[in-house]
């Protein structure tokens, strides 16, 4: 029953902030992910010709969603269209909504046609062949559009879920519509109520409706503090952990609307909503309250039935730290309160928690310093985990003056043991990237070549000319950068077995696009051929491993599946493009779509083509979503 979220800093989330800082391929600005905030840039004026290149690049985009959609058709697999549609739909739907809305309808008549299909395939024995989250996930991209469209989807096919599942995606769809909608959310909110127990879901549910509309939720309300009422708070950790988060909710909702009383205009309008919430929260604490009075010593010594004596103590623990509240919204009962946690005062007397301060904390703390400043600070505060972070921070500047060496003696009394050893290696990864940066700017060829040639993979060392090339772009100095990148390019050949050598070429293609775009668009081609030779071994073993023969019988692996693929297997390549592809397309859009459409595997040119056309034309909220959470491990 915890009212206040702690942010607790600690060496440990130091070491991943840095561990991301070093890895990320976009990790040019440590100071922002060590939490010290920029100013965000300006985005730049774009000019006349680049206005008119951004809309001749978004016409093609369009015109190749169209291209997608016929084939998309041809695919076997109804998730695989469904997919296709379903991204297409939105892409296409802030240029064209009609065009949109039939997109999404064909989708919904894919979707109600399959999963009729299937259902009628389990009453004959044949099992379910549908994974249904992937129809969440579409229902979900959908109400992101049009929530109408939403519910009208999920009432056809209302007949066709299994109804724990159909009330999973009803669910959802009431935390969608809750902010334009709170009475259609209530509804819903009340039907699962109706159906289960109260739970946390229902409970997050109802905190949306009461910040829309308090008078809406009002009879939720009641129904939530009179469902508290009838449970075991002080012995049921799930009975607690509701109670603390409907104190939370209401809580954290009448501090809002207090804020916004300062505001003149707004104030008489929430005066009324301020009333109702702090009315229910002090019912709700009585809840609390009455449970706290009703402990005995005899469940704190109750250990044998799921641990209802921790839990009650844990219970009484927190009680305590709403006592300023009890005495401000029950004062009656604040004595009776008192008086039961003074009778086990020797069980809940534990020591404080050490809560260490929050990254706004540090963050104010190193404005206006130097590194010099945040160094004697580290070494006389008494906290480590302080200390630690102060550190890392004067070595980031540090690293950013160029004083690197002064960078890495500040670092050196951080790493305590070896698992801190590792994370500090890779810091120290990030230093030597600005050593050989500082010895290029110095025009230390010799010094920079010296510090590239102790890394140990050619994609490595080819890695770190390509990273000094972008600077002499930077800098305008393309015959320095056109010296770098042959040097990767001679260190590269055409290696491309493994991964990491896939990837070089291709961070090597994006970098020569402006000085030998030929080159650039041969390499693209030749990667995409490299994934299909992957993608089409790795379907090659799934069918081979789809069916084993055993002394039970036959053993099957994924169903029996036709050989497509699902679109969704192709996470890996198509990360990997991702950060390369509108770099393609801007530079001739013709050509990279020609690069895509050399993949054989019908499945997964439709996926790097989709993600194209995200990065064109800006759908990376919803339709990006949908297609991250196809891609787990991205």
């Amino acid at each position: 029953m915890t009212l206040k979220s702690r942010k607790v800093f600690s060496a440990v989330h130091t070491f991943i902030i840095v561990l991301s800082l070093v890895s990320s391929p976009l990790a040019q600005t440590p100071r922002d992910l060590l939490g010290i905030r920029r100013a965000a840039a300006q985005e730049p004026k774009r000019t006349e010709k680049e206005k008119k290149a951004a809309e001749e690049l978004e016409k093609k985009a369009l015109a190749l969603i169209d291209e997608l959609v016929v084939e998309a058709m041809s695919l076997k697999r109804a998730k695989n269209r469904i997919y296709v549609l379903a991204i297409a739909s939105d892409l296409t739907w802030d240029r064209d909504e009609g065009r949109a809305r039939a997109l999404a309808r064909e989708a919904m008549d894919q979707a109600v046609a399959h999963l009729r299909e299937a259902k009628e395939e389990a009453m004959r024995g044949g099992g379910q062949r549908f994974d249904l989250d992937d129809y969440h996930r579409f229902l979900n991209l959908v109400a992101s559009r049009d929530v109408a469209l939403a519910l009208e989807f999920l009432q056809m096919t209302r007949s066709l879920w299994p109804e724990e599942r159909h009330e999973k995606l009803d669910l959802e769809l009431a935390f969608r519509v809750a902010k334009s909608d709170p009475q259609t959310a209530l509804r819903i909110a009340e039907r699962r109520f109706g159906d289960e127990k109260l739970d946390h879901q229902v409970i997050n549910l109802w905190g949306d409706i009461l910040r829309k509309d308090p008078k809406v939720a009002s009879t939720l309300t009641e129904r939530i503090i009179s469902d508290l009422k009838l449970r075991d708070i002080p012995g049921d950790r799930n009975a607690s952990d509701r109670a603390s988060q409907v104190l939370n909710i209401l809580k954290s909702r009448a501090d809002e609307i207090a804020k916004a009383q300062n505001d003149s205009e707004a104030a008489n309008a929430v005066q009324h909503d301020l009333t109702e919430l702090q009315h229910a929260y002090r019912d709700a604490l009585g809840v609390v309250v009455a449970a706290a009075l009703r402990v005995t010593p005899a469940l704190l010594r109750d250990f044998e039935v799921a641990n209802r004596g921790w839990e009650a103590q844990n219970f009484l623990a927190e009680v305590k730290t709403l006592l300023p509240d009890i005495e401000k919204y029950l004062p009656s009962r604040a004595t009776a309160a008192r008086a039961k946690l003074a009778q086990f005062d020797k069980v809940l007397h534990l020591p404080p928690d050490r809560q260490g301060p929050s990254l706004e904390d540090i963050e104010d703390m190193v404005k206006n310093k130097s590194p010099d400043d945040l160094i004697t600070m580290a070494t006389a505060s008494g906290d480590e985990s302080v200390k630690v972070r102060l550190r890392l921070i004067a070595a980031v500047w540090l690293t950013d003056q160029g004083d690197t060496m002064r960078a890495r003696q500040t670092l050196e009394g951080i790493a305590a043991d070896a698992w801190q050893d590792k994370w500090m290696q890779q810091f120290l990864v990030m230093i030597e990237r600005k050593e050989r940066e500082h010895a290029m700017r110095e025009g230390k060829l010799e010094e920079a070549r010296y510090s590239v040639s102790r890394l140990r993979w050619d994609e490595q060392r080819a890695q770190a000319w390509i990273d000094l090339a972008a600077k002499a772009e930077a800098g305008k100095d393309r015959k320095l950068q056109r010296e770098l990148l042959d040097e990767a390019g001679r260190l590269l050949g055409d290696q491309m077995e493994t991964h990491s050598q896939v990837e070089a070429q291709l961070e090597l293609a994006a970098a020569s696009l402006n000085l030998d775009p030929d080159r650039s668009f041969e390499i693209l081609g030749s990667v995409i051929d490299r994934l299909d030779a992957v993608r089409n071994a790795e379907a090659t073993t799934a069918k081979f491993n789809r069916r084993m023969l055993t002394p039970t019988g036959i053993v099957t692996n994924g169903g029996d599946r036709d050989d497509e693929m699902d679109v969704n297997v192709y996470d890996l390549p198509v990360s990997m493009l991702d950060w390369h592809l509108l770099a393609f397309a801007r530079k001739d859009f013709d050509r990279a779509a020609a690069a895509l459409r050399r993949s054989q595997v019908r499945a997964f040119r439709l996926a790097i083509s989709l993600t194209l056309l995200e990065k064109i034309l800006g759908a990376e909220s919803d339709s990006d979503a949908y297609r991250r959470s196809q891609f787990p491990n991205r």
